[in-house]
C-alpha cells in the first residue's frame, strides 16, 4: 500500500461537492416516476372504493371507511357501526355480544353491550 494519506472517503465534517445541487432526472426517468395521486399495478389492481364490504377471517362483515392511514382503521365493523348510530359511542371496557350466535346478523337489536371483565 502507498502511504498518501487518502482514505478514499469523506472525511468527518466534510461537505460533499453535490451538497443542495438539484439533481435532474435523466432519459425516461421523469415520465416514469411515480405521479402524486396515481395508482397503477397491482394496487391499482387490489383497490377497494369507499363502502366496500367483506368478511373478515373471524366471520364478521366490515366496511371500508376512508383509504387515508393508519391502514388498520380502513375497515371497520359493520354491527359496530349500526349499534352506534342507534346507540352512540360504545363506552370503554365493553364489547358488544352476538345473541343469535349469527355474526352475520348485523341488525343492531342482535347485539348487546357487555362489560370486557
Amino acid at each position: 500500500g502507498w502511504l498518501t494519506g487518502r482514505t478514499g472517503g469523506f472525511e468527518k465534517g466534510s461537505i460533499p461537492f453535490n451538497k443542495g445541487k438539484p439533481h435532474p432526472a435523466r432519459g425516461r426517468a421523469a415520465e416514469t416516476q411515480f405521479k402524486k395521486g396515481s395508482m397503477t399495478g397491482a394496487a391499482a389492481a387490489k383497490y377497494k372504493p369507499i363502502g366496500t364490504e367483506r368478511f373478515n377471517k373471524d366471520g364478521y362483515l366490515e366496511r371500508k371507511i376512508h383509504d387515508g392511514l393508519p391502514l388498520q382503521s380502513r375497515w371497520r365493523l359493520v354491527h359496530l357501526i349500526r349499534w352506534e348510530e342507534l346507540n352512540g359511542a360504545l363506552p370503554a371496557g365493553e364489547a358488544l355480544k352476538c345473541l343469535d350466535g349469527d355474526r352475520r346478523n348485523t341488525d343492531p337489536s342482535n347485539w348487546r353491550a357487555i362489560p370486557r371483565a
